[in-house]
């Protein structure tokens, strides 16, 4: 498995799309309970490709999403660059996550915060649209 651990104020700078990608998990409170919405946002432009949503995150969902990412065009877009997922936890994964990603060029980076580092715009125009669309009017 290609992982590093790192904890640090001094991240990485991309240089380039898809160089480094955060997986995102962000929850939403629903009536049949908790929904899980899977995403990988670029650290270069702050782009959030959507992967998937579910009903749980499970290793299996998170294997699969991670799987998704493969496949998106987005990603594909960058395809035969290497590129590293910088995950937040998920260290009990990292052997499957690493077989999902290393046939793709990808390295795993686990870093608590540059993951929030790269996530934080990303969770504040979520937050805001919903927030948004919550105090919308209805008709």
């Amino acid at each position: 498995i290609n992982f590093a651990l790192m904890v640090s104020k001094e991240f990485p700078i991309a240089s380039k799309p898809g160089e480094y990608l955060a997986f995102l998990v962000y929850l939403i409170p629903t009536l049949e309970g908790t929904g899980y919405f899977y995403y990988a946002v670029d650290a270069y432009s702050g782009f959030a490709i959507q992967l998937g949503m579910d009903k749980n995150d499970d290793p299996v969902t998170i294997l699969k999403n991670i799987y998704l990412l493969t496949e998106n065009p987005d990603f594909l877009q960058h395809k035969n660059k290497e590129f590293t997922l910088i995950l937040d936890e998920y260290e009990d994964l990292l052997e499957r996550i690493g077989t999902i990603i290393n046939g793709v060029n990808g390295r795993i980076l686990i870093d608590k915060s540059y993951h929030q580092y790269i996530i934080a715009p990303v969770l504040k125009s979520l937050g805001d649209f919903l927030e948004k669309g919550l105090n919308k009017k209805v008709d």
